[in-house]
């Protein structure tokens, strides 16, 4: 994974949807903006794998690290993997991680 350059750490559920419903721009000009993209995604994984919880909340939180870090597409996948692991588990943040290079 890449460096980081974020240290937040979520106290709870409510502090991360908080921030993940700042997403309402979308980046680079895109047509979708961050919160309906991530909402996209993890509706998608529950279609695609619908007992696989972990893997759509990773699809919902997956972008993160663009809203914590705005302007490090780069760095975006580590940053929202440590941003997320604490709160949702070692293997959320390993897909959040590892998402980009899934690509």
């Amino acid at each position: 994974m890449s460096t980081t350059f974020v240290t937040t750490r979520f106290r709870d559920c409510d502090d991360l949807l908080a921030v993940l419903g700042t997403a309402d721009t979308a980046p680079n000009d895109e047509a979708v903006d961050l919160l309906a993209h991530s909402l996209q995604c993890a509706a998608i994984l529950e279609h695609v794998a619908p007992t696989d919880l972990e893997l759509q909340a990773a699809g919902l939180v997956h972008d993160l690290g663009t809203i914590l870090v705005p302007g490090l597409p780069a760095t975006h996948a580590a940053t929202g993997a440590t941003a997320v692991a604490d709160l949702l588990g070692a293997r959320v943040g390993a897909l959040v991680g590892l998402h980009d290079a899934a690509k």
